[in-house]
């Protein structure tokens, strides 16, 4: 088990969320932070629909 979660049949599980999305473009070499409210984590069931 990590600082972060833990791994079960492969898959990594997550403890919790930061409310922040980090989005890397690597054509145009940009790094954006977007920090959506809360309907949108349980708009994607929970957060884990999001990755």
């Amino acid at each position: 088990m990590s600082e972060f979660g833990r791994w079960t049949k492969g898959v990594a599980v997550v403890k919790g969320i930061t409310g922040k999305i980090l989005r890397i473009d690597l054509t145009a070499g940009r790094i954006t932070v977007d920090e959506p409210g809360e309907a949108f984590y349980r708009q994607y069931l929970g957060g884990a629909g999001i990755v």
